[in-house]
């Protein structure tokens, strides 16, 4: 399943990396894309194993804003 969520507060490479890093170690995770000029993190995930709340949480633990 693909998730796509809208995050606020990402201006550079080093919060692409904070957000890949954070979110990736999820188990059930298979790849995070960052796009910085749209603000929005797609995740490609098995549901049975992550939920949209695990990725959500994890972002907004990192200290960026995720817009429902």
């Amino acid at each position: 399943m693909n998730k796509i969520l809208n995050v606020d507060g990402i201006t550079c490479e080093h919060c692409v990396d904070t957000i890949k890093e954070a979110v990736g170690i999820l188990v059930g995770v298979f790849s995070v894309d960052v796009d910085i000029e749209k603000k929005q993190v797609v995740v490609e995930f098995d549901e049975k194993l992550a939920k949209p709340e695990d990725l959500i949480h994890k972002i907004e633990e990192v200290g960026f804003e995720v817009r429902i």
